[in-house]
């Protein structure tokens, strides 16, 4: 029986390693967040666009990040080699954006997105709108149409 438990733990592991080094999981951007005691926390997450609006998704409702962002929605986020750019992050929970939201992470992230469905339920998940805003705090004014 130990012998079958150290097998099935090493297949497990050998699965997660070649999947972590063989998975492209596509563009992955860091965002800082702060805590009612004003630290400073980076966590990486994925970024999809929506009719030039920028999305996140907290797979779990009771996600820490979610919840600094809940109290304290001034955000920066870093993505690629940028500058980290201002956003105020609304959390927009509804069937419709997670639907759209989860539609788009599965698309830009493909088999990435594929596996973590296999653990996650992301009907669950928290859609997160970014708005960009000014360095001093202020809200950009929204892209006009021509």
């Amino acid at each position: 029986m130990r012998l079958l438990l150290l097998t099935a733990g090493l297949l497990a592991a050998a699965i997660v390693t070649l999947s972590a080094f063989a998975l492209d999981e596509g563009e992955v951007v860091t965002l800082a967040s702060i805590d009612g005691a004003n630290a400073r926390f980076e966590t990486s997450v994925w970024i999809v666009e929506i009719d030039g609006v920028s999305w996140l998704r907290a797979t779990r409702p009771q996600a820490l990040w979610l919840a600094r962002l809940r109290r304290h929605p001034e955000v920066a986020i870093t993505r690629g080699d940028l500058p980290h750019q201002p956003f105020r992050a609304t959390p927009v929970d509804t069937s419709d954006e997670r639907r759209r939201v989860n539609e788009e992470m599965a698309h830009k992230y493909g088999a990435a997105d594929g596996i973590l469905r296999r653990f996650v339920d992301v009907n669950q998940a928290v859609p997160v709108r970014l708005e960009p805003r000014a360095a001093d705090g202020a809200r950009k004014p929204a892209p006009q149409s021509p």
